[in-house]
């Protein structure tokens, strides 16, 4: 695995939470 930065990790998380919001 290839280390991330936080900033990148919390955008990945919000685009996740978005498309289960919209589920």
């Amino acid at each position: 695995m290839q280390k991330m930065s936080p900033i990148s990790i919390f955008i990945l998380r919000d685009r996740e939470w978005k498309k289960h919001c919209f589920l």
